[in-house]
């Protein structure tokens, strides 16, 4: 099995993406990772994701010097994140598969219908459905404005692609709204816990790198479903949400 290029390949990070008082830590990553020290170069990473300075190259690094240093859950739930920010980014994609058979995961698969809404982010179309909306409805009014005119059929093609546009970007925001649920296990064989007490019986256990949906929250505990419809409790020290830094 060949790894992906972009873990073989060298660690870079743009330190022009951030402010100048970052770049010492970068550098640090950059030395720490190139040498071996997968820890401490996570831990830089980490430092600058704490201080906001979020970006799709941050996660995706950091999921790289998280797999080099064994730690697949905190891997995935980074590669993830980056995939977030960015879905479209292929070495992301091609890393996270990477990981998940490496670490003999299941490997979530699209239906038809999710594909599409993969291309983007959510706030990217959601964007897209709101400009499109405005834009929509000036359209018609302009339209039932200057209906005497002539050259307002000249309108008819555009309203059409509008109204499409409109139908897409929105049902598209809408099926990955639940994402915003979606988790990832960090601890290896945490228990799947019937009630959210630290010594409840465990029926089952969660591997590092399971994706979960989060459907509720009691304390520290979570109650999750697992891909494949098991349902439990685990502390927010096993199982962390994709999003919680945005």
């Amino acid at each position: 099995m060949r790894m992906s290029n972009a873990i073989l390949a060298a660690f870079f990070l743009c330190s022009s993406a951030v402010h100048a008082e970052q770049t010492d830590l970068f550098n640090r990553a950059n030395e720490s990772y190139a040498t071996g020290k997968y820890a401490d170069a996570a831990r830089d990473l980490e430092e600058l994701a704490g201080r906001k300075e979020l970006s799709a190259p941050l996660f995706f690094n950091l999921g790289n010097a998280y797999f080099r240093d064994g730690r697949t859950g905190l891997s995935i739930l980074n590669y993830e994140r980056a995939l977030w920010l960015n879905p479209g980014d292929p070495d992301t994609r091609a890393n996270l598969r990477f990981v998940r058979k490496t670490a003999g995961l299941f490997e979530p698969t699209l239906t038809w219908w999710q594909v599409v809404p993969g291309w983007m982010s959510l706030d990217a179309w959601s964007w897209i459905a709101c400009a499109s909306w405005f834009l929509l409805v000036a359209v018609l009014i302009l339209r039932w404005w200057k209906r005497e005119a002539k050259w307002t059929s000249g309108f008819k093609p555009v309203t059409a692609v509008l109204a499409v546009t409109l139908a897409v970007s929105l049902s598209s925001a809408l099926i990955r709204l639940p994402d915003l649920k979606r988790a990832v296990v960090l601890a290896a064989d945490a228990p799947l816990r019937v009630a959210p007490l630290e010594k409840s019986p465990a029926p089952a256990t969660l591997r590092a790198g399971d994706l979960v949906q989060i459907e509720n929250r009691h304390g520290p505990f979570f109650f999750v479903e697992t891909e494949d419809g098991k349902t439990g409790w685990a502390t927010d020290k096993e199982v962390e949400p994709i999003i919680s830094h945005f």
